[in-house]
């Protein structure tokens, strides 16, 4: 099977029941891979520890404060800086990963455990999904073509404003930078998800929603679990994908976003909105395929994550074919 064809796989998108609500989407979690324990504390402790020292020495040198989201032209610095230290080595020894492969870690100030999809259930009335734990290092490697025993777990949401709207961000950051996508991101292992006191819905409000968007509590009006896509592009693995209805219209959701003080703000540059019966007409325009992380991407250049294109087609109700069709050879 071709790398474009593995894309567009029948589980590439299962839709739920219209309405499925949070409180039917459950979880449960095993600390242990393949029978293991593997040290994913003490590797981000001491990840943690290097990440301060950088810091340091960013400070020292540029005389700004270390902040992911504007390294500009410092970037390659701060990477060097990572990679050739030998606490790194040791993070990705203690990991079981490859230290050769260091330098493929192009976000190597990213340190989080997020979830591993051990097993995913629908009885035709509630979702079951079993976690495992990973680390944002082993995330890297996989989108670099390295293959591991991990399945990484990704939430996202798409925002429908009362005035006709879906919105989606233009990303910022280190990670495909000037392409746009959903609100998501890395289903990260909270103490509180792990022990089962918060749901994957939780995280997603908290971690993503608010964080990012800066839309809260009080602003929703209806949530719903929309559907499970299989990314083969990027991650290789799943995003559960809510549904998020507002009362507010999409410049009330914009102005919310532009006075949202949190620094993951800076995962995306701007919102933007697609009317509802225009969704297929933005897919086609923007879609292509596998998009290369290019940091310097060029405006001309703006096209759309693949994953999120399953995010926006599992709304739209259109078949996976639409989208395949739309793929086209190459890296963009």
């Amino acid at each position: 099977m071709s790398a474009g064809k593995k894309l567009f796989r029948p589980e590439a998108i299962f839709r739920y029941p219209a309405g499925l609500k949070p409180s039917q989407f459950k979880h449960k979690y095993s600390e242990l891979r393949r029978g293991r324990r593997i040290p994913f504390t003490d590797a981000t402790l001491l990840l943690e520890k290097l990440k301060k020292d950088v810091g340091r020495k960013y400070r020292k040198i540029t005389g700004k404060e270390f902040n992911r989201y504007e390294l500009g032209e410092h970037i390659g610095m701060v990477r060097e800086m990572f990679w050739k230290d030998s606490r790194f080595l040791q993070v990705f020894e203690m990991l079981e990963l490859n230290p050769a492969h260091a330098e493929k870690a192009m976000i190597p100030w990213w340190n989080e455990i997020s979830a591993s999809e051990l097993n995913h259930s629908f009885d035709g009335s509630s979702v079951t999904v079993e976690l495992g734990p990973r680390h944002s290092l082993e995330t890297q490697l996989v989108r670099k073509g390295i293959e591991l025993p991990i399945t990484s777990v990704s939430v996202g949401g798409l925002i429908e404003t009362s005035d006709g709207f879906v919105v989606i961000g233009l990303r910022g950051g280190a990670a495909y930078p000037n392409t746009y996508h959903v609100n998501a991101g890395a289903l990260r292992l909270t103490e509180s998800l792990k022990s089962g006191d918060s749901s994957i819905y939780d995280f997603y409000k908290k971690g993503e929603l608010d964080a990012e968007f800066g839309l809260s509590e009080s602003e929703i009006k209806k949530v719903s679990l929309l559907s499970r896509i299989f990314d083969y592009a990027i991650d290789k693995g799943p995003m559960y994908v809510f549904l998020i209805k507002t009362e507010l219209g999409f410049s009330d959701v914009e102005s919310m976003y532009e006075s949202n003080l949190d620094i993951d703000k800076g995962e995306h540059t701007r919102l933007i909105p697609i009317p509802c019966d225009s969704l297929m007409g933005f897919i086609k325009e923007h879609y292509r395929g596998f998009l290369g992380n290019k940091e310097g991407r060029k405006d001309d250049e703006r096209y759309l994550l693949h994953p999120g294109a399953l995010a926006l087609l599992s709304y739209a109700g259109y078949p996976l074919s639409e989208l395949e069709n739309l793929f086209r050879d190459g890296i963009w």
